[in-house]
């Protein structure tokens, strides 16, 4: 993962007396609103949480398979994988009937990572379910989301566009363009009307984003992606008032605990978003104004996931019925050039059970993403070549069997995925 040096100097917040932003939680109502998806009406297991409607992202994919902006929902045990412009998978209990009155909602922070870029989003566990703003989904996934006569109006034709937010409500447009590139960020906000590797990159609205480059005095490119954005706490809310007080804040956005900079000489509010602590000015009993300045800086959580390996290593399984053939792979170590891997393949017969393993297999890439390693032996003394590819939380091994021992009873070979 490249160091993001060049704004992090500048934009550190030394907080010498620091509380973790507590969960308050919320409750949560069954949202009265209609749900129309290119003009078709669907009844979602919808909340209104805090004047935002939140949904679950399965009943979402579910709903909008086969339109302009369908996608597909996976997990990979610590993720929410979110793969853009491909039909739903369907896993059962999609679409279930909404529950009757107001629920509790907590706050939840799982990592969703759409086409191989972490976001941090916010999200409330509803009934053991986690729910996601359909606003925030339909900017990440760039469809267009209104609110005409009462209904929630979503048009996957058109691309998402920021609300003029005529209600008190957390406006998170700004906050999830961490994880964009520069240039689908100067796409929604234009050209930059500063660039400097110490200040960062400032846009005519007035937000200030830092990118990660490679070293200290490096200039964003258009690759670079953002991990930093600062502004008014009028750019974050909605409709703000001149004046928000500690307890309206935490209402507002869930948590709220007071924090003091030291080299500043500042006291803030932090509050939980998607995980991440949103920082704002405050004075020192928390009450905030429209023109206090909030800082999210996601340097110390966020990771690339093109470069992130540390889900792989570990047991992966593979089991068949059908053919009795069971496939157990540890991964040992992994990085973008190299893994280190052993494994058993048993076939289960009607009566007995032969095996195959291999031992220490080194196998290299340079994509990191595909791994191969050609002359392995298997403990049948077989000769292989091993392809490794790791895709959206899972392991696919293909083996072929390039020399066959005359003594063998089996081999350590076929195609299978992993989970």
């Amino acid at each position: 993962m490249k160091r993001k040096l060049a704004t992090t100097l500048i934009f550190a917040i030394v907080l010498t007396t620091f509380f973790a932003p507590a969960a308050q939680g919320a409750t949560a109502a069954p949202t009265q609103s209609a749900i129309f998806i290119d003009g078709t009406a669907v009844s979602f297991e919808a909340y209104n949480i805090g004047g935002n409607n939140f949904i679950k992202l399965r009943d979402l994919a579910f709903a909008m398979t086969g339109t302009a902006a369908q996608f597909d929902v996976d997990w990979d045990g610590k993720n929410i994988l979110l793969n853009t412009g491909k039909p739903y998978t369907v896993v059962g209990g999609e679409m279930a009937a909404k529950g009757s009155g107001a629920q509790n909602a907590a706050p939840s922070n799982l990592a969703v990572i759409r086409d191989g870029v972490k976001i941090p989003m916010s999200a409330y566990n509803i009934g053991g379910n986690n729910y996601f703003k359909l606003r925030d989904v339909a900017q990440i996934l760039d469809f267009a989301v209104d609110y005409v006569g009462g209904n929630v109006v979503v048009d996957t034709s058109k691309p998402y566009t920021m609300p003029e937010g005529t209600v008190l409500a957390v406006n998170s447009y700004p906050l999830l363009l961490v994880g964009m590139t520069k240039a689908q960020i100067d796409a929604k906000l234009g050209a930059p009307v500063l660039v400097d590797e110490l200040s960062g990159v400032r846009y005519a609205n007035g937000l200030k984003l830092g990118f990660d480059v490679d070293i200290m005095g490096d200039i964003p490119t258009d690759s670079n992606r953002c991990y930093y954005v600062s502004g008014l706490l009028s750019h974050i809310v909605s409709a703000c008032p001149n004046t928000l007080t500690l307890s309206q804040v935490r209402a507002l956005f869930g948590s709220g605990d007071m924090s003091y900079d030291e080299m500043d000489d500042r006291y803030n509010v932090v509050v939980n978003y998607g995980g991440v602590p949103l920082v704002i000015e405050s004075d020192r009993n928390g009450t905030v104004n429209f023109k206090s300045m909030f800082f999210y800086n996601t340097l110390d959580t966020y990771t690339d996931p093109a470069n992130d390996y540390s889900w792989v290593p570990g047991e992966w399984r593979y089991f068949s019925h059908d053919t009795g053939e069971e496939v157990t792979v540890v991964v040992k170590e992994a990085s973008a050039s190299k893994l280190v891997i052993e494994g058993t393949l048993n076939y289960f017969g009607a009566s007995s059970w032969v095996s195959a393993s291999i031992f220490n297999t080194v196998l290299t890439s340079t994509d990191g993403r595909t791994y191969t390693a050609s002359g392995v032996r298997d403990s049948w003394y077989n000769t292989l070549t091993l392809t490794v590819t790791l895709e959206g939380g899972r392991i696919r091994l293909s083996s072929d069997v390039t020399k066959f021992d005359s003594m063998a009873r089996c081999a350590f070979a076929g195609e299978y995925v992993l989970e």
